[in-house]
């Protein structure tokens, strides 16, 4: 509940295909609030965000899919057949893409449910491959694109920067 309260400014929502997909921005800010609320927060979820953002090194995105009950498919959907890090990238608004460089499953002790329901991190790193930071203070916005997921041909989550 205090991740949703600190993150709704980071959050975004896609209902297409057979599945809902909500992702969170884990900027170094949300990290700070998240931090912030250490009493509200759990420490095992805090410190999983800390570890894979590596102090700044790289660009985290927490991914939660859950099926769509109303989906008269949703049954034989099994949400583990998906490769996150594959049918994912990241891109900016110069068009670059970024390919992920990890996907962690899970965000705290509760396991994800695989068939219908994933909780996980997305990982891109923070610097392109001739060492420039991906986002800087010119980055105008930032969009995680998921690709063939659930029955939606692509989904793309926007984040105009910076955020307030």
């Amino acid at each position: 509940e205090a991740y949703k309260e600190a993150g709704q400014a980071y959050l975004r929502t896609d209902k297409s295909g057979k599945a809902k997909v909500e992702v969170t921005y884990v900027s170094p800010l949300f990290l700070k609030t998240l931090k912030a609320m250490k009493d509200k927060i759990d420490p095992a979820r805090l410190a999983r965000l800390e570890k894979y953002e590596g102090r700044g090194k790289n660009i985290l995105f927490a991914v939660g899919i859950t099926t769509r009950m109303d989906s008269q498919m949703c049954p034989a959907l099994s949400l583990s057949d998906y490769r996150m890090k594959k049918i994912s990238f990241l891109r900016d608004a110069q068009g670059r893409e970024y390919r992920a460089v990890g996907w962690k499953e899970g965000l705290s002790a509760m396991p994800s449910m695989a068939n219908h329901h994933r909780v996980g991190i997305l990982i891109f790193s923070a610097v392109d491959d001739r060492g420039n930071p991906i986002i800087n203070d010119k980055t105008k916005f930032v969009e995680v694109v998921i690709k063939g997921l659930a029955g939606a041909k692509e989904r793309t989550f926007r984040w105009n920067l910076p955020l307030k």
